[in-house]
């Protein structure tokens, strides 16, 4: 491959993660602004950007996927599963949340948390993006 190939892959290759952050964004009901996700979450501004809730940078921005602050359990299921999750993009914890998952019987972490089984999400979380994981 020469230099314009090679250049061309990796432009279709970025075209498709941006769709699929959209993607997700879209499953996870959109994303609040800081101060929008702060009301939600019943804190100021500075508590919920110390919080473990889930924030992804998209465009430059700080949104804070919806789903999380439907009920005090999601918010407080969300923050204990960011703290086991072996990854730091905010994006590749918006996908483990949107993932079916083998461990937790297909379902999707959050749909796991709305079923109140938060320890299999937990021990999902940690193993997700940690080397020899799968």
């Amino acid at each position: 491959m020469n230099e314009d190939e090679i250049a061309a892959v990796i432009a279709a290759a970025k075209a498709r993660g941006r769709v699929r952050i959209r993607q997700m964004i879209e499953e996870a009901g959109g994303l609040l602004s800081t101060a929008e996700a702060a009301v939600a979450a019943g804190m100021t501004e500075k508590q919920l950007q110390k919080s473990s809730l889930l924030a992804i940078e998209t465009e430059g921005e700080i949104g804070w996927p919806r789903f999380q602050f439907e009920s005090q359990a999601m918010m407080d299921g969300v923050s204990r599963v960011v703290g086991c999750i072996g990854v730091d993009s905010g994006q590749m914890r918006l996908a483990f949340f949107l993932m079916r998952l083998d461990e937790l019987g297909g379902m999707r972490p959050i749909d796991a948390i709305r079923a109140g089984n938060l320890r299999a999400i937990e021990l999902a979380a940690y193993h997700f993006g940690r080397h020899g994981a799968s």
